[in-house]
């Protein structure tokens, strides 16, 4: 299975592997008891007197083993039979003690420095839910595993209640956490970690996860002895060399070991003690469970050491409740004197060492065998036994350089062998890591009806007063307050107390913008996004607290980028700021793909199976599924499509809008699948309306289909005839005059289906290149009506604003707009071919319910640039404004051109290593790299600079003018100031074209228009 997916409903336990993993964890869990020949002081607290009478000594071994399969069934049958509903996160964590948590910090901090977001979540933190499987299920896994239980019951000489009680508590945890695994709403991890291989919890966790192969890391928290079990996960970070010798003597090592020092801060050698005259403190260091017999007897054994001039204790960690001696002083946190430390059998030998502390073991205060680290009998530690706690015992042991080479070998790596396998480690952890294939689910909030609320004394408009209500059901008491005081009490009111609001955080800086007077809530949010200094952060809290829903956000982003705010673009930069919402997250990724180019962050199959999570609320599922549409079709993935349109609930084949049905059939013409092309042109052609059918009729003519033949007169006729009434006569009144005054000019206007007319474009071009004579082409489309707008017939300043922020995220002053469109039409008006607004256009843009070109900022900007046209006198040749699609998109008619020019100037944001194959070995071109567009900015293939174009285009403009001379291709994808190269490549003799978006079909950058 997937790592990340939804886990089926059928069951997993009728395989062999189950059956194998449970025989391991019965004898993982038994070896460390076994080896421990005192376990009951570990766990005895949790015996009852009549559950060790059953296993008593006296009982004979048949009886016991009777008992113990017993035992074992009965604790499975009784125990509770919830489950887990996994979370959707990267890594799954085990483990509760202070030393565990203290591990997986240490691993997050390793894995930060990747520098992504990686989730995690402790399964310690999970609650039970209903369970999903029946009792028949139950008794499956039941059968399976008795077998095996059977067997190794019958094949141990020894049955002591300790074992039998954990091996019962490893069945409970080994069941449960499989079927948690099985839950239809549990999602499995990328990576499950523990840092405990021995104790029934973490143990079942680990053989639950590897049953269903998802990868396992060990994280060793404490020293290891011989009776631990082999060693056989995926990946192990042990702390030390000596961990890996003990482990490797237990059995064969399974899997990917990395020796990663914990040890923090530099090393500091002991001092040693031989020849010290002065008396010393000591302090008792404590294992989680003490003896505290031996702890009172080594204490007054100590208190009659005139050597030693005080005592302490420092408890561990996760100490169990005792009753300390009343004159020995305790303490809560790592002492910071000098000191000798007499430790039990804890791995707090190492860092005492590590920080410069003499350290020596007693065993008499602790339940676990003598040196069961060894470390007294590698002679790491120095002995402390009873009888030597009336002398000065740490004379008796010295910390020199034969001391230190024997510690540096065993348990301090070298910090550049520890490095070395860090660095292993982030490569494998990278490489799991970066499996996951759909965002995560993240937690859909649902927010109780809200409580009735006091009236407040300022009345809100309708919006305020919401934010309020939900805001007392949902927000920390601080925030709660703050909205009741700005909402009820200030006297700034409405949009200026939603400011406030706003600015509460400490996070945040106070806008300096003056907000807009009686803002609604959309307009406060769109201001907010704007205004706050982490936009992404901010949204994700107010989504956190309710205070806003997805709809909202995604509306408001929408709107945003509809006038093509820069804030959307910050927006884009930290998706992953807002992954914990779904819906906003999802709409923004594929936003971001759609608008930049930038790819999906997973697999679009996952982003799309994330999308089906998302609650059919009708405004964001709908968005969401027009967004995966778009990038089935920008992916060429029809398969995921056909996926869309089963599963779908908003975006559905038979109900797809006009749009959407040109846009499926345009992709199918382009990719070449005639046969599905035509099987779905007559199945739209019947659905559709008659003017809407002029669409399906220009796409033929555009792509040459055998259903084409209209030119480009023959389709201003018929939309004259079917569009709505509205249209046809704005139509008359504005367009078909200026395409009357130039028509005898039109020569190019179906270069796109008029392979002729293609051809006698290549000769023009490849003839002024050969002859030396100068030549330019520029294309005219919506957004060049910003050069043509100085008195606003159809353009106005806010359009051109709106185009300023889209192109480069800046707003001009005027002096720069106007000597930018100035510079603009002198290269128009000089130009030998003009691409212009074509009719195909026009019949694209409108639909049934058009009342105006004049309705958005496309129509008036074509307006506008026809407007230019319509009382003067041209005398170059006119041509469709995608003429350079057909004549360029196909590298073989460019190379053509290339051959005969002297040499080629290539004018682009295009970073170079991502020019097209074909241009490789080309000798006689050169590159001018000009800053790309702002909405590219954060695509790979472009060039990026500090600043935008316009800040920068007179130098860029006089290095095309050195490069140029007669004979000089120069090929120009520079937008709208890219007009100013090609009108000084001409006055410079050169043949100049006007590249346009063809040149992002070369870099396959993934930023082409469906349309």
């Amino acid at each position: 299975m997937a790592v990340n997916d939804t886990s089926p409903n059928a069951p997993v336990f009728d395989t062999d592997p189950v059956a194998v993993h449970f025989l391991d964890g019965l004898e993982r869990v038994a070896r460390v008891i076994d080896h421990n020949c005192d376990y009951d002081a570990i766990i005895g607290h949790k015996l009852t007197d009549e559950f060790r009478s059953r296993f008593s000594p006296s009982n004979s071994l048949e009886e016991r083993r009777k008992a113990a399969l017993s035992d074992w069934a009965n604790t499975i049958i009784t125990s509770k039979k919830a489950t887990y509903a996994l979370p959707d996160v990267d890594m799954l964590f085990l483990g509760r003690t202070k030393n565990n948590l203290r591990e997986f910090a240490f691993f997050l901090d390793i894995v930060g420095t990747l520098g992504k977001k990686f989730t995690h979540f402790n399964a310690v933190d999970l609650k039970l839910s209903k369970r999903e499987h029946s009792e028949q299920d139950l008794d499956r896994f039941l059968e399976r595993l008795m077998p095996k239980m059977v067997d190794y019951i019958d094949s141990r000489e020894t049955i002591s209640p300790e074992l039998v009680y954990q091996i019962g508590q490893f069945a409970v945890h080994f069941a449960r956490y499989y079927f948690s695994l099985s839950r239809t709403d549990s999602k499995h991890p990328l990576l499950a970690i523990v840092a405990n291989d021995h104790s029934p919890n973490p143990v079942a966790f680990s053989l639950a996860m590897k049953a269903f192969g998802i990868p396992r890391l060990y994280i060793q928290h404490a020293e290891v002895s011989d009776g631990f079990p082999p060693l056989d996960f995926e990946y192990s970070i042990l702390r030390n060399e000596v961990s890996r010798r003990i482990y490797a003597g237990i059995a064969p090592i399974a899997g990917d070991v990395f020796v990663i020092s914990r040890l923090s801060g530099p090393f500091i050698h002991p001092k040693d003690l031989v020849q010290e005259t002065t008396r010393q403190s000591v302090v008792l260091y404590t294992t989680g469970r003490v003896e505290m017999d031996g702890l009172r007897r080594v204490f007054e054994r100590l208190k009659e050491n005139s050597e030693v001039s005080s005592i302490y204790v420092k408890p561990h960690p996760n100490q169990a409740p005792v009753e300390w001696p009343n004159d020995l002083p305790v303490l809560e946190t790592a002492p910071d004197f000098s000191h000798v430390a007499v430790v039990a059998n804890s791995s707090v030998v190492i860092e005492l060492l590590h920080r410069g502390l003499p350290v020596f073991q007693n065993f008499d205060f602790d339940p676990v065998p003598a040196d069961y680290y060894g470390f007294v009998q590698n002679r790491i530690a120095g002995p402390a036994p009873m009888e030597t706690l009336g002398t000065p015992f740490w004379k008796k042991f010295s910390f020199d350089q034969l001391w230190y080479s024997r510690y540096a070998d065993l348990y301090a790596p070298p910090q550049s062998a520890s490095d070395k396998d860090k660095g292993k480690l982030l490569t494998s952890i990278r490489h799991i890591l970066e499996r996951r294939r759909r965002p995560r689910v993240g937690v859909i909030k649902k927010v109780d009806a809200p409580k009735p609320v006091r009236r407040p004394t300022v009345k809100l408009p309708e919006f305020g007063q919401s934010i309020v209500r939900v805001a007392a059901q949902v927000a920390p008491r601080m925030v709660l307050e703050t909205v009741k005081y700005v909402a009820y009490k200030s006297p700034l009111k409405n949009s200026q107390a939603m400011r406030e609001l706003r600015t509460a955080d400490a996070h945040f800086e106070k806008p300096k913008l003056t907000p807009r007077p009686d803002a609604q809530k959309l307009d406060w949010l769109k201001y907010s996004i704007a205004e706050v200094q982490s936009p992404a952060a901010w949204l994700q809290r107010t989504l956190q607290i309710g205070l806003l829903t997805e709809e909202e956000v995604i509306k408001c982003i929408d709107q945003l980028y509809f006038v093509r705010h820069p804030v959307v673009f910050t927006l884009f930069d930290h998706v992953d700021h807002v992954e914990d919402n779904l819906p906003v997250y999802l709409w923004l990724a594929f936003k971001r793909f759609e608008v930049t180019g930038v790819a999906l962050p997973y697999p679009l199959e996952g982003m799309i199976d994330a999308v089906f999570d998302v609650p059919n609320h009708r405004f964001v599922r709908s968005s969401l599924e027009g967004l995966v549409f778009n990038a089935c079709l920008r992916e060429d993935r029809l398969d995921l499509l056909d996926l869309l349109f089963e599963k779908g609930l908003r975006v559905r084949r038979e109900s797809l809008s006009t749009t959407r049905r040109i846009a499926l059939l345009r992709h199918l013409i382009e990719s070449g699948e005639v046969s599905k092309y035509e099987k779905t042109r007559e199945e739209f052609w019947e659905a559709e309306t008659p003017f809407h059918r002029l669409k399906i009729t220009d796409l033929d003519n555009v792509f040459g289909t055998k259903h084409s033949g209209s030119t480009h007169l023959h389709t201003e006729m018929a939309f004259e005839h079917a569009a709505p009434p509205p249209i046809t006569a704005e139509f008359k009144a504005v367009i078909k005059p200026v395409y009357v005054h130039v028509r005898t000019s039109m020569r190019f206007m179906d270069v796109r289906s008029n392979a002729e007319e293609r051809n006698h474009f290549q000769r023009l071009v490849i003839e002024s290149l050969q002859q030396k004579k100068p030549f330019s082409m520029i294309r005219l489309s919506d957004g060049e009506g910003y050069a043509f707008a100085e008195r606003h017939e159809y353009f106005s300043l806010e359009d051109q604003l709106n185009r300023e922020r889209h192109w480069w995220g800046i707003e001009l002053d005027q002096s720069l707009r106007s000597a930018i469109t100035e510079r603009i039409r002198t290269a128009v008006d000089q130009a030998d071919a003009l691409g212009i607004p074509s009719i195909h256009r026009f019949v694209r843009d409108v639909h049934e319910k058009s009342v105006s070109f004049k309705a958005n900022v496309q129509g008036r900007g074509l307006l506008q640039v026809l407007h230019y046209f319509s009382g003067r006198q041209q005398t170059a040749l006119f041509g469709d404004e995608k003429m350079n699609i057909p004549l360029f998109r196909s590298h073989d008619p460019v190379r053509e051109m290339m051959s005969a020019s002297e040499n080629c100037v290539l004018v682009s944001s295009a970073n170079l290593e991502h020019l097209p194959n074909w241009m490789n070995g080309l000798t006689n071109i050169s590159h001018v790299t000009i800053p790309t567009h702002f909405r590219t900015s954060r695509n790979g293939k472009y060039h990026v600079s500090e600043k935008p174009l316009p800040l920068v285009y007179q130098a860029i403009d006089e290095e095309v003018r050195r490069k140029t001379s007669p004979g000089t291709l120069v090929l120009v994808a520079g937008g709208i100031v890219g007009k100013i190269f090609i009108g000084t490549a001409k006055e410079e003799g050169g043949v100049a074209l006007d590249l346009g978006s063809v040149m992002d079909d070369w870099l396959a950058a993934g930023i082409h228009s469906l349309h």
